[in-house]
């Protein structure tokens, strides 16, 4: 279930606490986007091959308010979150809710005697079946797969669907899209493309699914909570 630890460390500035942390000797393995925010892995081979992760107090506070972020929080690993929630919800029942943090998802406990920790992993496909899988990719079959390099070079109005098969969301987004000329980012591993990795902090993309229409100067981003999806759609200069 648990397959690893970090030592979480909440700051006022990353950068400014990663440049402290490379300098005494750590080394920087990731840079994770977040909303209006970053996350920095480090590792310290050094330091007994210890892992620290670089959180902003104000990003923690505003997302998981029931964070402790006075005192530095361990982090523990799993490869399937559901699996450790379930596990460990048996044991106490001061578990907080599973929330999406960046690509990963989260959440906190308290252990017998008060102390707190966090869980971060991924969400495995349980419950995904073929008819799902299927219709996710019939859903895009009208869609042109491309890179995180071929971004810039869309032509103008260009819808860019950012999703990925796991997420039930995509699969809804997907489901709405059938019918719509569109490009297609599969967003599964993000994690191993460096380059999607820059498109994603360029553009503020914290997760699965973002749909983008692309302008000569600018990108906007579609937020149901504004216009509804057809109308961004159709939307021309």
């Amino acid at each position: 279930m648990i397959n690893g630890m970090t030592l979480m460390l909440y700051v006022k500035n990353v950068r400014r606490a990663m440049n402290f942390w490379t300098a005494i000797g750590f080394d920087e393995l990731a840079t994770i986007p977040l909303e209006n925010s970053m996350s920095v892995l480090l590792s310290g081979y050094d330091f007994g091959n210890v892992s620290i992760q670089l959180y902003e107090i104000d990003y923690i506070e505003r997302t998981n308010p029931g964070i402790q972020t006075i005192n530095a929080n361990i982090l523990f690993s799993t490869d399937d979150i559901d699996k450790a929630y379930e596990e460990i919800s048996k044991e106490t029942k001061r578990v907080s809710e599973i929330m999406p943090l960046g690509e990963d998802y989260t959440f906190s406990f308290f252990d017998l005697d008060g102390n707190q920790f966090a869980v971060s992993g991924q969400r495995l496909t349980h419950g995904l079946t073929d008819e799902m899988i299927g219709g996710y990719f019939n859903a895009l079959k009208n869609a042109q797969l491309i890179s995180a390099r071929d971004l810039d070079f869309l032509p103008e109005s260009s819808l860019v669907f950012f999703g990925k098969v796991t997420d039930l969301d995509s699969r809804e987004l997907a489901a709405e899209l059938s019918a719509v000329k569109l490009y297609y980012v599969d967003m599964e591993n993000l994690k191993l493309s460096p380059d999607l990795q820059l498109i994603c902090r360029r553009y503020e993309i914290t997760g699965a699914p973002v749909l983008l229409k692309r302008w000569s100067d600018r990108v906007e981003k579609f937020d149901k909570e504004k216009e509804p999806l057809e109308k961004f759609i159709s939307k021309r200069i």
